[in-house]
């Protein structure tokens, strides 16, 4: 009688075991990707945000490196001279402002632009006039969101010091200008930052 002679195979523990080792490999695999994925979206939303700043700083130094000496009236046609802040909102006039159709609307190339830190983010406002009438409102835009702290200092050079307002209280430096401004910005993302700014004027 003869006897078979059993074909090579995997038994079926064998089968369970490789099985096993494979659930682990793809449950592996897959935490591994889905952690890439996300350090991936992170660094994606984190480079959005620096990006973010940067475009705003730019803007920034850009309003605050042509200031003029021009003082305005406002809505109830009080003076107000041409830089006036504390160390969270700043308010002044500047130049340089494009007119790309001036055939068809005649205005002046100074605009009046004010800064404010609110609810963890900068705003800019403008108006289209520089001396308000009593209907005149500001555009208003969100600038540098996400932010835990914003601060203004002002460096007087006549004193050489410092100021967290301005102008400096003496009423016949009403109409001067800051020589510097100093903003400090604070976020969780990036930290702090600080950037001085000239006025040329």
């Amino acid at each position: 009688m003869r006897h078979s002679t059993p074909e090579p195979g995997f038994t079926l523990i064998e089968l369970i075991v490789a099985i096993f080792i494979f659930s682990v490999i793809g449950v592996a695999s897959t935490s591994i990707l889905s952690s890439v994925l996300d350090t991936n979206e992170f660094s994606l939303q984190r480079s959005e945000k620096i990006a973010e700043l940067q475009r705003g700083l730019l803007f920034m130094s850009r309003d605050l490196e042509q200031i003029v000496p021009r003082g305005i009236r406002d809505e109830l046609g009080s003076s107000l001279p041409p830089v006036m802040g504390d160390e969270q909102v700043v308010e002044f006039t500047r130049t340089g402002w494009n007119n790309p159709l001036p055939e068809m609307f005649l205005r002046s190339d100074m605009q009046r632009v004010r800064y404010s830190y609110e609810e963890g983010s900068v705003m800019r406002e403008y108006w289209q006039v520089l001396d308000r009438a009593q209907d005149s409102q500001p555009i208003r835009t969100e600038f540098i969101p996400g932010l835990t702290n914003f601060a203004i200092r002002y460096f007087d050079s006549v004193d050489k010091a410092w100021l967290s307002y301005w102008p400096p209280f003496d009423p016949e430096r009403k109409n001067d200008l800051p020589q510097v401004m100093e903003i400090l910005i604070e976020s969780e993302d990036y930290g702090e930052i600080r950037r001085l700014f000239g006025v040329t004027g």
